[in-house]
């Protein structure tokens, strides 16, 4: 992912996160190594502009960590279903780090939200399609 375009950010879909989710990525952001990388930065961004969810919110209605989301890139039309992980836990397939500039980008949409990020100078959107929790 190439510099982030700070006119995305006004174009970026209303978030929110969980306060325990936010919490956690704001400590990870603070002792991560990777912390100038464009996935950290842009999750910088997303954490400094999502709304917090104090109480439990339903499992399906947002993208949080440990979740299942299934997401469509809308230039290519490929799906992907991914888990959404902490960068320790990467190592299964089927995994989507939150430091990836794609992971930093799903965290706190919902079904039907889309995003667009620049990776590599190109402009791609992407779709959230269907939110599973880690209990489901």
């Amino acid at each position: 992912m190439s510099e982030i375009d700070p006119r995305t950010i006004e174009q970026r879909p209303p978030i929110v996160l969980m306060e325990a989710d936010r919490e956690r990525l704001s400590e990870l952001l603070k002792n991560c190594a990777e912390h100038d990388s464009i996935g950290a930065r842009f999750l910088r961004q997303e954490l400094d502009r999502a709304e917090v969810a104090h109480a439990h919110v339903g499992g399906t209605s947002l993208v949080t960590m440990g979740a299942t989301v299934k997401f469509v890139d809308d230039d290519s039309l490929h799906v992907r279903e991914v888990q959404l992980v902490y960068p320790d836990q990467e190592h299964d397939r089927g995994c989507l780090t939150v430091l990836s500039p794609v992971g930093s980008a799903l965290i706190g949409m919902g079904p039907g939200q889309s995003i667009i990020i620049v990776e590599d100078g190109i402009q791609r959107r992407f779709t959230v399609l269907e939110v599973r929790s880690a209990s489901d």
